[in-house]
């Protein structure tokens, strides 16, 4: 989708055009994780897989940044652990047991957050509503959908 409205040709802060947009990151979801170090001495751990997952936004968004307050959806598809037993393997699958295990959403959605930001969107303080979800899948991936609200 084009970073521009189709009603005023371009989407700003003060456009009043609703405007969704959808990505899909493929691979493992990552959690966010704090700096460590010190001082000058401090940096950022999951530095490469920012810009990775970075990289792959930049792919599938060339538009202008999307401002205004924002509604933001993560579906985080999980891979299913390998010694997970065949019957459960099935359960996962089928939707019917979902991952309660650390890392937990929150720290999943400040990673991606973190990514969108100055990237997608133009500040993550513009996000009002913010809705996520944990799922387990043969094919881990987020999706992700980005909604202008006014």
């Amino acid at each position: 989708m084009s970073g521009e409205c189709e009603k005023c040709n371009e989407h700003t802060l003060d456009c009043v055009c609703p405007k969704t947009v959808k990505f899909e990151i493929k691979g493992d979801p990552v959690p966010w994780q704090t700096h460590k170090g010190f001082g000058k001495h401090s940096y950022n751990p999951r530095y490469k897989e920012r810009e990775a997952v970075q990289r792959q936004l930049r792919s599938q968004y060339s538009g202008q940044l999307i401002g205004g307050p924002l509604q933001i959806s993560y579906i985080y598809h999980i891979d299913i652990p390998k010694n997970t037993s065949k019957k459960e393997r099935i359960r996962m699958d089928q939707g019917l047991s979902r991952p309660t295990k650390r890392p937990d959403l929150d720290n999943y959605n400040k990673f991606l957050n973190d990514c969108l930001n100055k990237v997608v969107i133009v500040d993550d303080s513009l996000i009002v509503k913010l809705v996520s979800e944990k799922h387990y899948s043969n094919s881990p991936r987020v999706e992700i959908e980005i909604t202008c609200q006014i």
